[in-house]
Parts: C-alpha cells; structure tokens; sequence
C-alpha cells in the first residue's frame, strides 16, 4: 500500500510539474505576476480565493438560469457550463502552480543569500522547489500512512495544507485577473506622460 501511494504521489507530482514547466514556457510573466501578488499579500490571496471558492457555485447557478430564460441562451449553455468549468479547474490549478513558484522563489532566493552556489536561479527551478516542498506534507503520509491515528492526522494536514495553498493561489488569480493585472502584484508601473 506504501509503494501505491508513492507511486501514485509521484504521478501527481510529474503531472503538475509537466503543467507548471508548460505554464512557465507559454505565459511566464502571467504566472509571475500572481506569484508576486500570493507572496505579497497571502493574506488577502487566501481570503479572495476562499470567498471566490464559496462564490462558485452561486455563480454557476446564475450563469445557467440567466442563459436559460432567452432561447439564444438555452442553446449556449452546454458550452458556456464546459467554459466555466474549465476556468474555475484552469483558476485553482494555475494558482496552485503560482504559490509553488512563490515558495521555490522564496526558498532559492534564501539559499543564495546563505551562499549556496545552487546555479542560476530561474522559473523551472522555483518551480520545482516549490512543488517539492508542497508535495513534502504528503510524501510524510506515504511514509506514515499506515499508522492508525497518526497517518491520518498526517492525511488531514496534508488536506488542509494544499487547501490552504490552493485558495490562497485561487485568490491570486482572481486579485491579479490571471496575471493580467500586473500592478495588484505591486509592481512599479511607471507614470505615463502625455
């Protein structure tokens, strides 16, 4: 049963770091702006993507019933309920791989600091850091998992903790609209002179 979950943590493991390198490879500066807005302000990230995460169902309902009561509109909604799913999945997988790009920047960053000789810091290795750090919580419930009580305290926290990650990175997207938005992150955006 211990080697099944490795294995099966493994799989999760390459799955989103194959989606995070695509993400780092096709819209690098969107993913670092909600990286910057999760790392400077987690607290408002969480509670946006908690409201939203409450927020979603409700608004699904009143896309559907709003589409529904105009003949146009009942034709749409097979279309308009796949976009949407595909947003809220593409919004908690998106931030969820920019808080792992926050943590493995912050992690990096320390390690040079302290003087690690670690190579050139970039995306694809903060990344890496960060899923490897996430992902760390649950690599302790395979180790511990077969213990009564305990692995499934482990089990629990491993939950809560990608929970926790996962809003605050929801909350991200929607504060920084997907990376749109670059001066939420806050950036310097220079005065534009007319």
């Amino acid at each position: 049963l211990t080697a099944l979950r490795a294995v099966g943590l493994a799989g999760v493991f390459l799955t989103l770091l194959i989606l995070g390198f695509a993400l780092v490879l096709f819209g690098r500066p969107q993913l670092e702006v909600v990286s910057d807005t999760v790392a400077r302000s987690f607290g408002r990230s969480f509670v946006t993507g908690l409201v939203g995460q409450v927020l979603v169902v409700p608004t699904f309902g009143m896309l559907v019933v709003g589409l529904a009561l105009t003949i146009v509109g009942v034709l749409l909604i097979p279309f308009v309920v796949v976009a949407y799913l595909l947003l809220v999945v593409v919004g908690l997988l998106g931030g969820l791989l920019a808080v792992s790009h926050a943590m493995g920047e912050t992690w990096i960053r320390r390690r040079l600091a302290s003087g690690a000789d670690i190579g050139s810091p970039n995306s694809f290795r903060y990344l890496i850091g960060g899923l490897a750090g996430a992902l760390a919580v649950w690599a302790t419930w395979v180790l511990v998992g077969w213990v009564p009580v305990a692995g499934n305290l482990v089990r629990v926290a491993a939950i809560l903790f990608t929970w926790l990650l996962g809003a605050a990175g929801f909350g991200a997207m929607l504060l920084s609209r997907a990376g749109i938005r670059e001066n939420f992150a806050g950036r310097l955006i220079p005065v534009q002179i007319i």
